[in-house]
């Protein structure tokens, strides 16, 4: 073990321990519970959590007299890959939309550092660890008891039913399958401190019952794989007994087959649905997948930039459905912002040194030992169907798991030991100023936008007018939500264009046309940036931009019909048998009826 890690690891217990192991688990668990309705996702209500508490955890180590930096050391490769993307895809202008990139380096930022607190924290102390983990576990119950709750129909006061969601177990991330992914981390530790006996081995036990009730329920299939694969990394198989063995498998399939009689269309009938015609996210994660293998080969080495998927993934989609058996392909108008799989998407987004990185990360990791393996394979398992990387809670507690692994294993060589008591000013307060730019950014670009998005939503929906006062209506909420320096702002601008569309005020559309069109290349803003070449009496640049959005959703029948309607006689033909190919029978005769 080398030198500086050995001195962290000594450190006797100091007197602010107490307070600090106290503001940090209040963190964990509020950071991945916490949510809000007033948000347009539960994962900013959480941001905003953990960028308050890193401003907060900070404050109190510079208090204390201490430092992160060894934690910071340790997650190198991580900080690096950060350090790249902000360079190379902001720095030289790689990244088509950088403020893309700049908000999900924040929120990457954001966890690590707080990572590097809780590594400090931790010290030399099992103890310590052992408390880490039981916050990441505590929160994963109180998660799966919300979600238990919530399909039962006895959460409705925190968490009401919306029907048209479909979802009836979403718990506090808004997303079966997210609530089921961070589920799912718990169930092998739950089975590692049952096999290892003692006097927890029952609250363990009655912690894996709920745990195993609420992933099911969730419905997400690749959270039940992840969960299986942690177990099987943490079972001790030369020295559990063969009665406890034999009872945790009978319970397990004990409550595996009351849950599913309890509860048929989350768990039997999804399940049989896998792989087959019916089953639509399989299949859209096959095109999802296809078109971010596209954008690793158009950019292998340093990928088109971190959280540039969303902006690329209409355009590369698109190419996967004119591709020689496209048409064969599951498709939907649907913009999807992520990849549903994090290797697959940070390889599309950092290239091969982004993979390198990461690598490089998961290789430090190598000879630590531990059940926290369990919670990081589940992890990791679940990513590989999904993504993780937009919701900081998901990566927290990953990195909480890595954490305490590397505790008992060292790291590469360092020069000198951080987080000790007499660390130099700098070292004190630059980690505090650091979490107070992030404090700051994450409000200003999530948070603050997030919530203006969500307020002009509303009071659209709701019909709303301005009032007296200083109360905005729909139009004035919407130009502050699009007024925000945000990539929330590229999302309202397009909101508003359409809303103007269906009120007939094309002639004020052009504008935020132009501003959506800045951070979203959807079919949307492209059909609309053909009604504006219309108006304004620009037929090439009409078709160019209806061409522009058929390609990225050909089942769109409104931007045939104008294609059409621009495309000279003797070309129609053609345009009309490439229509047959995505058009329904319906909608397909009604387009050569205009013809």
């Amino acid at each position: 073990m080398n030198e500086p890690l050995q001195a962290h690891m000594a450190q006797p217990l100091q007197a602010g321990d107490a307070r600090r192991g106290a503001l940090l688990g209040l963190l964990v668990v509020l950071g991945a519970c916490a949510f809000s309705f007033r948000f347009t996702s539960f994962l900013h209500a959480k941001e905003a959590v953990l960028a308050i508490g890193l401003l907060a955890l900070s404050l109190l180590w510079a208090y204390d007299g201490r430092s992160p930096w060894l934690g910071i050391r340790v997650f190198a490769p991580l900080w690096l890959l950060l350090i790249f993307s902000a360079a190379i895809h902001v720095g030289f202008g790689l990244a088509k939309a950088p403020d893309f990139t700049l908000v999900t380096c924040a929120r990457f930022a954001t966890v690590l550092l707080l990572a590097a607190y809780a590594f400090d924290y931790i010290g030399g102390s099992e103890a310590r660890g052992r408390f880490v983990v039981a916050l990441v576990f505590a929160s994963g119950l109180l998660a799966a008891l919300l979600g238990l709750l919530q399909y039962a129909g006895l959460a409705e006061l925190l968490l009401p039913a919306f029907p048209e969601y479909g979802q009836r177990a979403h718990s506090v991330f808004g997303n079966q399958g997210l609530s089921g992914g961070y589920v799912a981390m718990g169930v092998p530790l739950a089975v590692a401190w049952y096999c290892a006996g003692g006097r927890r081995a029952r609250w363990a036990l009655l912690a894996l019952l709920i745990l195993l009730a609420a992933l099911l329920v969730s419905g997400s299939r690749s959270a039940w794989l992840a969960a299986a694969i942690g177990t099987l990394v943490v079972i001790p198989y030369r020295s559990i007994t063969r009665r406890r063995g034999l009872f945790l498998c009978g319970v397990t399939l004990t409550t595996v087959a009351i849950v599913a009689m309890a509860a048929p269309d989350a768990t039997v009938r999804r399940f049989s649905a896998s792989f087959s015609t019916s089953d639509a996210g399989y299949r859209a994660r096959l095109w999802f997948w296809d078109a971010a293998s596209r954008m690793l080969r158009d950019a292998p080495l340093a990928g088109v930039g971190l959280g540039n998927f969303q902006y690329w993934s209409p355009s590369y989609q698109g190419d996967v459905l004119q591709s020689e058996h496209g048409h064969e392909s599951y498709r939907n108008e649907i913009h999807t912002l992520h990849a549903h799989s994090d290797p697959l998407e940070l390889a599309s987004e950092t290239g091969l040194i982004g993979l390198a990185l990461v690598a490089w990360m998961l290789w430090r990791l190598r000879k630590c030992r531990g059940a926290e393996w369990g919670g990081l394979a589940a992890y990791l398992a679940f990513g590989m169907l999904n993504t993780t990387l937009h919701s900081a809670a998901h990566m927290l507690a990953a990195l909480l798991f890595g954490c305490v692994l590397l505790r008992r294993g060292p790291p590469s060589p360092q020069d000198n030991p951080a987080g000790t008591v007499n660390s130099a000013q700098l070292r004190l307060w630059l980690p505090a100023l650091a979490a107070l730019s992030l404090f700051a950014f994450t409000f200003s670009t999530v948070v603050v936008p997030s919530h203006r998005l969500n307020s002009a939503r509303e009071a659209y929906e709701a019909g709303a007018d301005p009032a007296e006062g200083l109360q905005l209506g729909a139009e004035g909420l919407y130009l502050q939500a699009i007024a925000s320096p945000s990539p929330a702002a590229y999302e309202a601008a397009e909101e508003w264009a359409v809303a103007l569309f269906e009120q007939g005020r094309v002639g004020e559309m052009g504008e935020f046309v132009e501003h959506a069109a800045r951070g979203r290349d959807t079919w949307t803003v492209h059909y609309l940036s053909g009604v504006l070449g219309d108006s304004a009496g620009d037929p090439d640049a009409a078709l160019e931009a209806y061409s522009a959005s058929l390609r990225r959703w050909p089942g769109f029948l409104p931007a045939w019909r104008a294609a059409l309607r621009l495309t000279p006689q003797d070309e129609r033909s053609a345009l009309l048998s490439e229509a047959g190919r995505w058009l329904s029978p319906k909608q397909y005769a009604e387009l050569q009826d205009m013809n």
